[in-house]
C-alpha cells in the first residue's frame, strides 16, 4: 500500500501557500521493481546439465542476484511473488521436443515451473518461452535449464533473456 501524501499548507501572511513533498520510488511500498539477464554473444555448447548462461544484467541488482563467475546462478535476494518470463533462443540445424525448466536448487533440487513443446525452427533460430507467476523467498537459488530432442548449432543465441519483475510481497 503506498503512502498518501498531503500538501503542507503555511500561511504567507496573506494567503496559503501549498508545499509537495517530493516522493522517490524507495518510499513507495509495493513499487513493482524489474531486473533482467541476457546472452551479449552466442554460446556454442551446452554446459554440464543444460543450465542457460547469462552475461549481463540490467535493472534493479537488488532483487536477484546474480554472479558472472556462476553465469547460470541466480539468488532470491527479497522476497515476494514475481513474474518471470524466460526465453531460450537455439539456433539449429533440427528441430524436435524442447522443455524449458525454471529449477530452484536450495537443498534439493526441485522443478518450480516448466513448459514442454515440439518445437519448429523458423529461419534457423528457435524460441522457447514461457511465462509465469510465483513466489520466492530470499536466499532461494534458482536456475533455468533446457532440454532439445534435436541437434543445434549454437545452444543460446543474444535472443535468449531472463526477466523478473517482482510485483508484491
Amino acid at each position: 500500500m503506498a503512502t498518501i501524501k498531503r500538501p503542507i499548507k503555511v500561511y504567507n501572511g496573506s494567503s496559503w501557500d501549498e508545499i509537495f513533498p517530493a516522493t522517490s520510488d524507495d518510499m513507495i511500498e509495493g513499487l513493482a521493481r524489474h531486473t533482467g539477464f541476457k546472452r551479449t554473444t552466442d554460446l556454442i555448447n551446452a554446459p554440464s546439465g543444460n543450465a542457460l548462461q547469462w552475461q549481463s544484467q540490467t535493472g534493479d541488482t537488488n532483487l536477484i542476484k546474480w554472479s558472472s563467475s556462476k553465469p547460470e546462478e541466480f539468488t532470491v535476494m527479497k522476497d515476494g511473488y514475481y513474474l518471470i518470463v524466460c526465453r531460450h533462443s537455439m539456433r539449429h540445424a533440427t528441430g524436435g521436443y524442447a522443455t524449458l525448466q525454471l529449477r530452484e536448487y536450495s537443498g534439493s533440487e526441485k522443478v518450480v515451473d516448466d513448459i514442454v513443446v515440439n518445437m519448429g525452427v523458423i529461419n534457423g533460430i528457435a524460441h522457447l518461452q514461457f511465462m509465469f507467476l510465483v513466489q520466492l523467498k530470499a536466499g532461494n537459488k534458482l536456475r533455468f535449464t533446457t532440454y532439445w530432442s534435436g541437434s543445434y548449432t549454437a545452444f543460446m543465441t543474444t535472443g535468449s533473456k531472463a526477466e523478473f519483475l517482482r510485483i508484491g510481497e
